[in-house]
């Protein structure tokens, strides 16, 4: 499964509220016009998202993040797995 940074939101999704993620923040990393953030969630998965640069978020936090399900892509097993997706 992938799901690009700009597709996960530290606030709730119209409709997809129930998509949340608890994740501990590791770095706050300021980029200008949006800032990078790196968590680990409970079951150890790390993930990058891209949030707004006023965000109050700080390292050691825990946080909800949201996925945008309308954009998240399946990928066959495999270092080389295709995109089956259907959109």
């Amino acid at each position: 499964m992938g799901i690009r940074p700009q597709h996960i939101s530290s606030e709730p999704i119209d409709g997809q509220s129930r998509n949340g993620i608890s994740a501990s923040v590791d770095v706050v990393q300021p980029m200008g016009d949006r800032t990078e953030v790196y968590l680990t969630s409970s079951s150890n998965q790390k993930f990058v998202i891209s949030i707004n640069p006023h965000s109050e978020i700080k390292v050691d936090d825990t946080a909800v993040m949201y996925v945008d399900i309308n954009h998240v892509v399946i990928f066959e097993p495999g270092v080389m797995g295709r995109n089956v997706s259907t959109t």
